[in-house]
């Protein structure tokens, strides 16, 4: 769970998983939920191959998401759910901030070692997401001063989410 300790006015719940945890949902366009059908419903084999061909093809917003996941947060996802969250938005911050979200959920509901597309869709957006002008505000509330003057954005920082990664290290050797 949580660990309250942390949390302050710049942590990334108060400044980020919250506001956008409570902001009203955009419902998708008709498109947009045939292209998460299509996702949800792919075999894990043709989700590889697409995320693959994206990939090849300048997909560079599908492998910054997936770079980033695997190297700052605490769990996995599957490919079909990758797909989907990254192609909910339209810029990588976007596609980070609902990382944020989801990191929010992991931390509060027993840290599944997989993110999946039923937990994608039915967990943690299962009433959409916040609008484009909603995750622009909270992106600008993200941006500080580092120690050495320099503008930085919290989502970059991780003192910033500690609240949510330390249980890594009560959880990452269970089984």
């Amino acid at each position: 769970m949580l660990k309250e300790k942390y949390l302050n006015d710049l942590s990334a719940e108060i400044l980020i998983c919250k506001p956008l945890a409570k902001s009203p949902k955009v419902e998708m366009s008709v498109p947009d939920a045939e292209m998460l059908i299509k996702y949800y419903t792919m075999s894990a084999d043709d989700a590889e191959l697409f995320y693959e061909h994206l990939l090849k093809n300048g997909g560079y917003r599908f492998k910054v998401f997936r770079k980033r996941m695997e190297a700052i947060y605490p769990f996995d996802m599957e490919t079909k759910a990758v797909l989907m969250v990254a192609t909910m938005v339209d810029t990588i911050g976007q596609s980070i901030l609902l990382l944020h979200m989801i990191l929010y959920w992991w931390s509060k509901n027993d840290y599944p070692k997989i993110i999946t597309a039923d937990h994608v869709c039915q967990k943690i957006f299962p009433g959409g997401i916040p609008s484009t002008s909603t995750m622009r505000e909270v992106w600008q509330n993200t941006k500080v001063k580092t120690d050495k003057g320099m503008i930085a954005n919290l989502v970059d920082l991780s003192k910033y989410s500690a609240s949510m990664f330390e249980p890594v290290a009560d959880k990452s050797n269970q089984a």
